[in-house]
C-alpha cells in the first residue's frame, strides 16, 4: 500500500516533535526505574557495568525510556558473525553497549512512536555515551522475546538478527541460569571503525561487519576504552638503583 505524501508529513512532523533527555541525577534515575518497574514486562532489573538512561520527551511528557549498559559477555552469534575469538572479545567488548529495557507506557502508545523513539536514541547515543564515559560504542546489541514480540521496532529502524540465545539469563555479576526462554539477538553498528557517522539516518550494511574484526578500536577512538587503573605501591626493589646502576656510579667516582 502506498503512503500518501500527507501521512508522510504527519510522521515527519511527528517525529521532529520528539527531544530527548539524558539522566543526570538519582532522581533522574529513580523515576526510570519506577516507570519501567511499572510498565515493562521485566521490571527495571540492574545494569552491569557503564549505563545510560535516555528519555523521549513530547511536549514535556515522558513517552519513551530507553536503559543501555555493558554488553553480554559471550554470545555465540554475535562474537561468530563479527568474527571474535575469546582474546579479541575480551580486548574489544567495551565497544559494545546493550540495550537492556526499553518502554513506551501504555498511555503515549501510537503507530510510529517505538521506532521514532529509538531511531533518535541510537543518533544520540556515540556521543552522549562519549560524553558520560570518554568513548564512544561502535555496535548495539538487544533481545527480543519471540513468544511475546516479534521484534518489528528493530527491523523498522535497521537492526539484524543474529540468531537465538542459548535461553540463560544473568544471576547477579559472573553467572548465568538456564530459563528455558531463548531470545532473539539483534545488532546494528552505531559508527563503522575508523570514521565517524555522518548520515546517521542511513542504515550501515551489515556485510561490512568484518572490518571490527581486525581494527585497532583503542585507536580508532584516540585511547583505549576506559578501565580503573589499578593503585600500586612501588615496591623497594623497584625504587632501589640497580646493580647496572651500582657500577655505573662507581666508575665515575673513579674516574
Amino acid at each position: 500500500m502506498e503512503v500518501s505524501p500527507s501521512a508522510r508529513r504527519h510522521v515527519a512532523s511527528t517525529a521532529a516533535s520528539l527531544r530527548i533527555r539524558t539522566a543526570e541525577t538519582p532522581a533522574d534515575w529513580q523515576i526510570a526505574h519506577s516507570m519501567l518497574d511499572e510498565g515493562h514486562l521485566l521490571g527495571a532489573g540492574r545494569e552491569a557495568g557503564d549505563r545510560l538512561c535516555q528519555f523521549i520527551l513530547e511536549e514535556d511528557e515522558v513517552v519513551a525510556v530507553l536503559i543501555w549498559c555493558a554488553a553480554a559477555w559471550h554470545l555465540q552469534d554475535r562474537d561468530t558473525m563479527i568474527g571474535w575469538d575469546p582474546v579479541t572479545r575480551s580486548q574489544r567488548l567495551k565497544l559494545v553497549v546493550q540495550l537492556r529495557r526499553f518502554l513506551v507506557p501504555e498511555k503515549s502508545r501510537r503507530p510510529n512512536l517505538a521506532s521514532q523513539s529509538l531511531g533518535l536514541a541510537l543518533r544520540e547515543l556515540p556521543d552522549r555515551w562519549h560524553t558520560e564515559h570518554g568513548y564512544r560504542p561502535l555496535m548495539a546489541e538487544s533481545f527480543s522475546d519471540p513468544e511475546s514480540h516479534h521484534g518489528t521496532v528493530y527491523k523498522v529502524t535497521n537492526w539484524t538478527c543474529a540468531g537465538d540465545t542459548k535461553g540463560f539469563s544473568q544471576d547477579h555479576t559472573d553467572y548465568y541460569l538456564p530459563n528455558d526462554r531463548p531470545k532473539k539477538l539483534w545488532l546494528k553498528p552505531c559508527q563503522m571503525p575508523g570514521k565517524r557517522l555522518k548520515n546517521v539516518d542511513k542504515p550501515l550494511a551489515f556485510k561490512d561487519l568484518h572490518r571490527f574484526r581486525g581494527v585497532n578500536f583503542g585507536a580508532d577512538l584516540g585511547r583505549k576504552p576506559r578501565q580503573a587503573a589499578p593503585r600500586r605501591t612501588p615496591s623497594p626493589e623497584i625504587l632501589a638503583p640497580s646493580k647496572k646502576d651500582v657500577r655505573q656510579q662507581a666508575c665515575a667516582a673513579r674516574c
